[in-house]
């Protein structure tokens, strides 16, 4: 199998997309982290409703970098010319790796 992908880790153009996506989605992972344990230790009086204010603009910040990542590696995936095959794999790939994350978020913050 992994002869298979050693043709796109020749590709520096292909090898710097995926890490870019992949520290993207690291970069993901912190907002809304961040944005779960602030929403878990709000603070009293007025400082709960900044840690409340802070909290939602982590998490609308992170589903924003979310959806801006999700769409730039679908816009490439679909002038790459790669085949439908492909493009289905990386979208359940990519559904996949994003549920999980959430997942993780809300089960070991909220």
């Amino acid at each position: 199998m992994f002869h298979l992908l050693e043709k796109y880790a020749r590709d520096d153009s292909k090898v710097k997309l995926l890490f870019d996506h992949l520290k993207n989605i690291g970069v993901i992972a912190l907002f809304l982290g961040a944005a779960a344990w602030k929403q878990k230790h709000i603070g009293q009086g007025w400082i709960g409703l900044f840690d409340m204010f802070s909290g939602a603009i982590l998490s609308f910040t992170g589903v924003a970098l979310m959806w801006i990542n999700h769409e730039n590696l679908f816009y490439k995936l679909r002038g790459s010319g790669a085949s439908h095959w492909i493009k289905i794999l990386t979208a359940l790939l990519y559904a996949i790796i994003f549920g999980q994350l959430l997942k993780y978020i809300q089960g070991n913050h909220a």
